[in-house]
């Protein structure tokens, strides 16, 4: 049953679920900076009361008052440190779920990534002191005034002096932040430089790439270590310009506070207390300087997490009949980002259940485009895409992955077995690993692996051929016979006895009422098709059906059987 309830993933929601944790640390700050503005009194009762009296029994009383409330002020400072670190872990953990799904069901494979990170920030942010500095800035305030009322010239001091600490530590977080911003553009390249070697580096090997790759590499190395000079120079000069700031306000209001007594307009106590109330009155305000740029990037993580997971496709959905294959696309058309160009547009079309619709089309038509938004990887950004009568994200998860099966033109095969890859990571059910591998011809080959189905195929040492990686594909996409099945170049890689075995396969699914899109320049399964789909730049060309298809693969078909044998495959890719 779904939950009827607000939506899970709205994360301001779940901090206002959150107040047990977030009332008690306000609270506690009150008291704490309270009672460590018993400090400064301390020290004033001494040189108004103890030394002029010489009354040690008063410095006793009041030595054992401060050191209680001492005591108390680190209490309450460890007690709201730990809330405050249990509220980042629980708000983490109660976000990590529904923002991993979400991010995974994104475009790309970056959206999981940039939801984990965005988690760690948020987190962080929460269980740093950056937090606990936000809870301590009001009652900065409060010291300030406090000195303002020793004597307004005190105050007036003291507030120039924060300002001014405030603008070094603003203008040193913006310099860090430009040398950090630029660090992750380099780190970036960098890492997609070594990933698409480590993808491709045989090819760049024979063909004498490697000389090129190292001098990018080591260029941007440099630049690198020119970005951290320069984050490194950042910190220095921040730390200089605070340490430098604060010694000399405290200066400042020392030698201010003692004019102030010579003159009699305040106490001698108030030289001391003075300079303890502006070392806590700058602490917190120096601190949320520093750290602004970290709550605004939490703030940033924390609204891409808030409309991630607040997506329609993230919300609890209600089952539906089991699927029958019966698909509608009316008006569908799509692009990649907010303005590139229209790869897809006036899409409309219907396949009945158990029928089978073949797209063909030249290179960048968008046959690979049209299985992805087929498959529900890809949303339309216009016109509708439904399965019986449903739109594809009405869909629950789960019954949605046990009725489609989708094997796009590039896969990537995950660590693990042979058998978890084919079974989705799910439960695994032997029985249905090894039909579906039956099917797809990958049964014999997987034998042969060092462990058969239980091979992992995240072992470095293991090298699979295209043939095979293509047949394991197959029989995930088989797996336990789906209802809804979708091929984006299936024939690749194979040979034509696995090209063969593939057509019988797809002749027992599709009597099975198996619902098929094939996306292929094999003749062989296009003549399973009832229907034909020509894509020409992302329009439909050509949409036939049923007795309208004999009349356009007659001619190929009698291409590839007169042909030579060393002609047919060119016949075939024609």
């Amino acid at each position: 049953m779904r939950n009827a309830g607000p939506r899970s993933g709205s994360l301001f929601g779940r901090l206002g679920h959150h107040l047990n944790f977030l009332a008690p640390v306000a609270l506690f700050s009150l008291g704490g900076n309270l009672l460590l503005l018993g400090v400064p009194l301390y020290s004033m009762q001494i040189y108004d009361r103890v030394l002029p009296t010489q009354s040690v029994t008063t410095l006793v009383v009041l030595s054992l008052l401060i050191g209680a409330m001492l005591l108390a002020s680190f209490l309450l400072d460890l007690i709201r440190g730990r809330l405050m670190v249990q509220l980042a872990a629980k708000v983490a953990t109660g976000m990590s779920g529904d923002a991993l799904k979400a991010g995974l069901r994104g475009d790309g494979t970056a959206a999981p990534v940039q939801a984990s990170n965005d988690l760690d920030v948020v987190r962080r942010t929460l269980a740093g002191p950056v937090a606990l500095a936000v809870f301590d800035a009001p009652w900065a305030l409060l010291a300030i005034l406090i000195i303002a009322l020793i004597h307004p010239f005190l105050g007036v001091i003291t507030a120039i002096g924060a300002l001014l600490l405030v603008a070094a530590c603003f203008a040193a977080a913006i310099w860090t932040r430009r040398a950090q911003e630029g660090l992750r553009r380099v780190d970036g390249r960098m890492a997609a430089t070594l990933h698409d070697f480590g993808a491709d580096n045989e090819a760049l090997r024979a063909m004498g790439g490697i000389d090129a790759v190292e001098s990018d590499l080591l260029a941007r190395r440099g630049e690198r270590v020119h970005l951290e000079l320069r984050a490194g120079y950042a910190n220095a000069f921040a730390r200089a310009v605070s340490r430098g700031l604060r010694s000399t306000l405290l200066l400042a209001a020392l030698g201010g506070a003692a004019w102030l007594a010579v003159q009699q307009a305040v106490a001698p106590g108030a030289i001391i207390a003075v300079s303890l109330l502006l070392v806590r009155a700058l602490g917190p305000i120096e601190q949320l300087a520093s750290g602004w740029f970290q709550l605004v990037e939490a703030g940033q993580a924390w609204r891409r997490l808030d409309a991630l997971t607040g997506q329609r496709t993230n919300r609890p959905r209600t089952r539906l009949p089991a699927a029958e294959g019966h698909l509608a696309v009316t008006d569908v058309a799509f692009r990649y980002g907010q303005s590139g160009p229209l790869l897809l547009r006036g899409l409309t079309f219907e396949v009945g259940g158990g029928e089978t619709l073949a797209i063909a089309g030249a290179v960048g038509a968008g046959k690979s485009t049209m299985c992805r938004l087929l498959a529900g990887a890809q949303p339309p950004i216009m016109g509708d895409i439904r399965l019986d009568g449903a739109s594809l994200e009405d869909w629950p998860s789960d019954q949605w992955g046990r009725s489609i099966g989708y094997l796009p033109q590039e896969f990537q095969l995950f660590a693990g077995t042979v058998a978890e890859n084919i079974a989705r990571f799910a439960a695994v059910d032997d029985e249905a690993v090894v039909e579906a591998a039956r099917l797809a011809g990958a049964h014999e080959p997987i034998l042969q692996l060092p462990q058969a189905y239980d091979t992992d195929l995240g072992d470095p040492r293991l090298r699979l051929s295209s043939g095979e990686r293509q047949m394991i594909g197959l029989a995930r996409a088989f797996y336990r016979k789906p209802r809804y099945l979708l091929l984006d170049e299936p024939t690749f890689h194979l040979d034509d006895a696995a090209e063969n075995r593939l057509v019988s396969a797809l002749h027992e699914l599709k009597a099975a009422g198996c619902t098929i899109v094939i996306a292929s320049r094999s003749a062989a399964l296009l003549q399973l098709a009832d229907h034909l789909l020509i894509l020409q730049r992302g329009r439909p060309a050509t949409f036939r059906a049923h007795a309208a298809m004999a009349a356009v693969l007659r001619p190929r078909l009698a291409a590839e059987t007169n042909a030579p044998a060393d002609d047919q495959e060119q016949a075939r890719t024609a």
